[in-house]
């Protein structure tokens, strides 16, 4: 329903809604870590690998607060919008619930867990990995208020594959790295995980 105003004014959702329109909500910009393929078409992820998600530089119209006042025929409505929180989708059915998070620093490369938002595969796969922001606008004017909810939503791809340990007979070092299959499955389901063993190579898969 659009409740009209008092006399001729105009219908208070009407002008909460116009109002919301010039905020210019976009979609929060993905941070991921491993890198996404949008960013490293040749990176990997990997099984086992502590997974950074946040939200690139937040500004008023990706996360909030925004406040716009819409006047029409000397009547006016105020409303503000601001993200409640984010639900990641993970691509392979599980979900997270975050704030913005946190951004992975550059310079580290060990294997660390997030402070705020973070995620491990334990398959590998192609993975659609989908961030939702659930905006609440909240709006007041002509003797009125209201609250009007908004999903906006962007995404990123990832694949994952599993980390081959070596291990060296004279014992001088160890190496891990990805292993060269390639994920079976660009569905984004995952795969049944194999594991082989192999002793005489030296081999853990």
């Amino acid at each position: 329903d659009d409740p009209t105003g008092p006399g001729n004014a105009p219908a208070p959702v009407t002008l909460a809604r116009i109002a919301v329109e010039r905020m210019d909500l976009h979609a929060p910009d993905i941070g991921l870590w491993p890198h996404p393929l949008e960013e490293l078409p040749d990176g990997y992820n990997y099984v086992g690998w502590n997974n950074w998600m946040w939200i690139k530089s937040p500004n008023p119209n990706t996360w909030g607060p925004i406040t716009k006042t819409v006047t029409q025929s000397g009547y006016s409505i105020t409303a503000t919008a601001a993200v409640t929180h984010l639900t990641w989708e993970m691509g392979n059915g599980d979900t997270k619930e975050c704030d913005k998070g946190t951004e992975h620093p550059e310079h580290r490369t060990r294997d660390e867990k997030s402070p705020d938002c973070g995620y491990v595969y334990h398959q590998r796969g192609d993975f659609t990995v989908t961030a939702t922001a659930h905006w609440v606008i909240n709006w007041r004017g002509l003797g009125k208020n209201g609250t009007i909810q908004m999903d906006l939503t962007s995404q990123v791809h990832t694949s994952v594959v599993e980390v081959v340990a070596v291990n060296v007979p004279n014992g001088k070092y160890n190496r891990s790295y990805p292993t060269p299959t390639p994920s079976p499955n660009p569905t984004g389901t995952p795969a049944p995980r194999t594991t082989t063993n192999t002793a005489a190579e030296g081999l853990l898969c």
